[in-house]
């Protein structure tokens, strides 16, 4: 539960500093505290959706990564035709802003993979030292 909290508040501050950036490049204004809401609760449905989809356990990663994106972006959608986010942001850059912070998303998440295996690996090492076979 910390993990899946850590990951969304993670992504929603990622998506806000893409959407500030994007605006700012572009030199619109419109951008207010109205983006946060919708954003947060697009957030909070992708992650859940998310935690369904790996439940699936699907084989293959490249095809699990597509479902997540394509999962991702229809989220992104649906919350931006509800909210009316297509009246200050075109589709395709809204589509280009889901699918950047997925892709930093799952950046972070092998690093932290990474990390984890060499810790584990580091802990089984020290347990071999520490008591090795007798043979």
């Amino acid at each position: 539960m910390k993990d899946l909290i850590k990951n969304l508040l993670s992504t929603t501050a990622l998506t806000l500093i893409a959407i500030s950036l994007i605006a700012w490049a572009m030199g619109d204004t419109s951008v207010n505290l109205l983006s946060i809401l919708p954003s947060i609760i697009a957030n909070i449905v992708i992650h859940l959706g998310l935690l369904v989809v790996r439940w699936f356990d699907v084989k293959n990663y490249i095809t699990e990564l597509a479902i997540e994106a394509a999962f991702v972006v229809t989220v992104v959608l649906a919350v931006g035709f509800f909210v009316g986010w297509f009246t200050v942001f075109p589709v395709w850059l809204t589509i280009g802003i889901a699918l950047v912070v997925f892709m930093i998303a799952c950046f972070i998440n092998v690093r932290q993979v990474r990390q984890d295996m060499a810790d584990i690996n580091d802990v089984i090492g020290r347990i071999k030292e520490s008591h090795p076979v007798v043979q």
